[in-house]
């Protein structure tokens, strides 16, 4: 996928207005992505992205795990963005990154994360499992 694509897809994935804002969510979010995926992953992710984009995933450096909630502040506060518009844009951000990268990829990225993380990567929100009832 070339960049003015993945460009247009998270303004149409987002419904955000303008390439400019989708281009502040883009980096907000491969920024604070960067800063949650150690180095291995990181770098194996940015090698399958457009090459304007794969930097922005290596700009900061690793800070550890955080929650999902704090990556969506990190990505609003980044993006000039309240809660709402940074959870959604976020998220358009991670649909079009797993269209552009490979589905193995996208997996070991996966796996890097926390559960928590489900929600952005996604995956449905399943309630705890129900003790089986006794006979």
């Amino acid at each position: 996928m070339d960049y003015e694509t993945f460009v247009r897809r998270v303004q149409e994935v987002g419904e955000i207005e303008s390439p400019d804002e989708a281009e502040r969510a883009i980096t907000a979010t491969l920024e604070t992505l960067g800063e949650r995926l150690e180095g291995t992953h990181r770098s194996h992710v940015a090698t399958q992205l457009p090459g304007e984009l794969g930097p922005h995933l290596e700009k900061r450096p690793y800070r550890g795990v955080f929650l999902l909630p704090d990556f969506y502040n990190r990505v609003g506060a980044r993006a000039d963005l309240r809660r709402p518009d940074a959870e959604r844009r976020s998220r358009a951000v991670m649909v079009v990154l797993r269209e552009a990268i490979s589905p193995g990829e996208w997996r070991d990225m996966a796996d890097a994360l926390s559960v928590d993380y489900g929600e952005l990567l996604g995956r449905e929100r399943r309630p705890p499992t129900a003790p089986l009832p006794r006979p």
